[in-house]
């Protein structure tokens, strides 16, 4: 049994809590191993620092080549008309529709998860493609009108339950127009918003910013009651413009960054490039390059650079962010004679990730054996939820994870699994709690400990991630040890204990309950 293959089975036993998904075309691709011994790298020398320079110009030409390949593949969007700035929509207005068909359009929604952000779906429906308010009324409306049986399990769908129905007679209005990189959304909901409590608030607010920021180059949604400047969903008051990344639901939004390291494999054949979401983790997108270096080298890790950035739309499907990844190293095999196979594309089609692309990082023909060396990889993100690169080993792969459940998730510790595995049903002797994840802390130390109900501290320690000091992510899969006999409600917190003061950096808290 491989390594892979064997941390498959290991990381399946933690997706219990894992909220079911919605099957789509996605490339396959089996979880990578997540423990590796333990090693310290350098941040960077004379030599990284030349070659971070070369790499960050490359990734500045890779974004312009990769907009202009997408640009070159898409249909112009149509124009939207000159909206007139304002606080509030005004009433709803008609709008000419022509060449609708039922069952032709597919229609890109949002639905709510629990602890997570929304995840997006196609449905069947009638798009008004005339105008960027007509697209984004009947994203909106499609949600309204939607029939319960319609909704995917697992999903939730808290638009369908707004202005609930007096005298069996349900009536809800919209009035939308756009001015600039804002959309204006006026709901008139006689019966109300029909959500109730702070987390069911949350979940209807954030299928509405999801679903209205859905239009290209909208990237706020204003959202009012009618009549009125501001929106109010039970206790929650909605006064200001809204991005996916301010109601999504992580505590760290990743803003644009740069993760970058000069690598110790030199070149290196591509085998091949995947992604996956769900499957390590719930509301994880995980990108992976095999790779396999062409001189032998202890541990290598490939040269590149991975940079986060606002994408350039023009047409739906393309989500809102990109990561542009450069590795001026790896080579792209064909056969001789032949030309770089213009811009593959990955779809995918699955919140987080959108679709992937690929291509040379310069124009230069191949090498005498028709191998391209110098390639490029985006990830087109629906948000820019926080984002982490590692390295794993056996065979060499670069990895970049982005997101996760939200609470799991802080600015350098990030949980995949955290789950009891008592020996018999009662730990009369031990009990573990099965952990797995990423860090990115001060030499590579990871500090835990497990608090009863009353916050006692019950049980601690520390344990190492495969990487520290670096501008890697380290991974680790371990077990902690909660004291023998114990049962009841936990808290797992897991953190990096500041080389200054050893206070508590990007600390993770997880609810758990040990039987």
């Amino acid at each position: 049994m491989s390594d892979e293959r064997r941390d498959d089975e290991i990381l399946g036993r933690a997706l219990g809590r894992a909220i079911e998904t919605l099957h789509v075309n996605e490339t396959p691709y089996e979880r990578s191993r997540m423990a590796s011994p333990a090693e310290r790298r350098a941040l960077f020398g004379l030599p990284q620092v030349a070659a971070t320079i070369a790499v960050v110009v490359l990734a500045v030409a890779l974004g312009a080549w990769f907009n202009s390949v997408r640009e070159a593949r898409e249909v112009p969007a149509v124009g939207s008309p000159t909206a007139v700035p304002g606080t509030t929509a005004p009433a709803a207005v008609a709008t000419p529709v022509a060449s609708i068909d039922p069952n032709r359009d597919r229609i890109w929604v949002y639905f709510a998860r629990d602890s997570l952000p929304p995840v997006g779906v196609y449905l069947q429906g009638i798009l008004d493609d005339s105008s960027s308010e007509g697209r984004t009324t009947s994203r909106l409306s499609l949600l309204m009108g939607l029939q319960p049986s319609r909704v995917p399990a697992g999903l939730l769908n808290p638009l369908g339950s707004v202005s609930p129905a007096v005298n069996g007679s349900r009536q809800t209005g919209l009035g939308v127009h756009t001015s600039g990189d804002k959309a204006f959304v006026e709901f008139d909901l006689p019966t109300g918003w029909g959500a109730h409590g702070s987390a069911q608030s949350l979940a209807l607010l954030q299928q509405i910013v999801y679903t209205i920021t859905e239009e290209p180059g909208i990237n706020y949604a204003v959202i009012t009651d009618k009549g009125r400047q501001s929106a109010t969903i039970d206790q929650l008051v909605v006064d200001k413009p809204l991005s996916r990344e301010d109601v999504f639901g992580y505590a760290n939004a990743a803003k644009p960054d740069k993760i970058e390291d000069g690598g110790t494999a030199g070149l290196a054949d591509i085998v091949d490039w995947r992604a996956s979401v769900d499957q390590v983790a719930p509301g994880l997108g995980r990108f992976v390059v095999e790779l396999k270096p062409q001189t032998a080298t202890t541990r290598p890790t490939p040269r590149f650079t991975a940079v986060l950035q606002p994408s350039r739309e023009t047409t739906p499907g393309h989500g809102k962010w990109t990561i542009l990844i450069s590795m001026p190293d790896a080579v792209w095999n064909q056969p001789p004679g032949e030309a770089f196979h213009c811009c593959p594309l990955k779809v995918v089609e699955k919140t987080p990730i959108r679709e992937l692309t690929a291509g040379p990082l310069t124009g230069d023909p191949p090498t005498g054996n028709g191998a391209y060396r110098g390639v490029g990889f985006g990830i087109n993100l629906d948000d820019a939820r926080p984002w982490r690169a590692f390295v794993l080993q056996d065979p060499l792969r670069l990895v970049i994870d982005v997101g996760g459940t939200a609470p799991n998730v802080s600015d350098r510790i990030a949980i995949y699994r955290a789950q009891p595995v008592p020996a018999t049903p009662v730990c009369s002797t031990t009990c573990d709690i099965q952990l797995s994840g990423a860090a990115r802390v001060f030499e590579a130390n990871v500090v835990w400990r497990v608090k009863d109900s009353a916050g006692k501290v019950i049980a601690n320690g520390h344990f190492l991630a495969s990487v520290g000091s670096s501008a890697l992510w380290g991974t680790f899969d371990t077990d902690v040890q909660v004291p023998p006999r114990f049962t009841g409600n936990v808290t797992l917190e897991v953190y990096e204990a500041s080389p200054k003061d050893g206070s508590e950096q990007g600390l993770v808290q997880i609810p758990l309950v040990i039987r």
